[in-house]
């Protein structure tokens, strides 16, 4: 059976790592170099909205206007640039080998600019795609191509006189429950012969924090 990219990547990888040993041990200035130039690499798998793998997209790897490299994905939609050493690049995913019914989400989201990549990374990039017909262009992602629907005129508040009833009827509420609230402290200590000197601080506190509860859902 044929060998997918990831596997081809990790024995890369491997060599890689037993070429510089090699070097150390052995004293080759050679094998070191040769194994740092080959130890950068950009790749990922290319997916589509659904999660299916994308193949046969051209990716080109540039740097300061020159092409270092260029892959096409496989048939597991991964590809894999190798590069000539650490630094920025620009990688450009070519839409006209993107598939029948699949654009990039982003307008001039084809090339990924200044990607930058440090010594001995394996840098991983991401090209988002979504349905064609599915976004406009220019749009951010995130946006829907159906525009929002207008938000319906906000409704008239309430008149002065029904704001006056309403304060009218919270304060004889609030009115009652500090005579209900010393009524019941004078009947509790009057039959248990409870002296207390702080019944006005009580009777204060019930109030306050009846009237929090009561008014908590339009604030105090």
């Amino acid at each position: 059976p044929g060998l997918d990219d990831k596997r081809i990547c990790s024995w890369n990888a491997l060599a890689i790592a037993a070429l510089a040993d090699a070097g150390a041990v052995l004293g080759r200035a050679d094998y070191l170099d040769a194994a740092r130039g080959c130890a950068e690499f950009v790749l990922t798998e290319l997916r589509g909205p659904d999660g299916d793998p994308v193949s046969g997209v051209a990716i080109t790897v540039g740097q300061q206007g020159t092409t270092v490299g260029k892959a096409t994905t496989g048939e597991e939609g991964a590809w894999r640039v190798a590069l000539p050493g650490p630094g920025t690049y620009d990688i450009t995913l070519d839409p006209a080998t993107l598939p029948k019914g699949l654009q990039l989400r982003t307008a001039g989201g084809s090339t990924l600019r200044d990607v930058s990549v440090t010594p001995d990374q394996q840098r991983t990039v991401i090209f988002p795609l979504t349905t064609a017909g599915s976004q406009k262009e220019g749009q951010t992602p995130g946006d829907t191509a159906t525009p929002a629907p207008e938000r319906p005129p906000d409704q008239q508040g309430p008149s002065p006189l029904d704001r006056l009833l309403r304060l009218l009827v919270e304060g004889i509420k609030f009115g009652a429950i500090i005579a209900i609230t010393a009524v019941g402290l004078s009947l509790i200590f009057g039959t248990t012969h409870i002296i207390n000197f702080a019944h006005g601080e009580l009777v204060t506190i019930g109030a306050t924090v009846a009237f929090f509860l009561n008014a908590a859902t339009v604030g105090p």
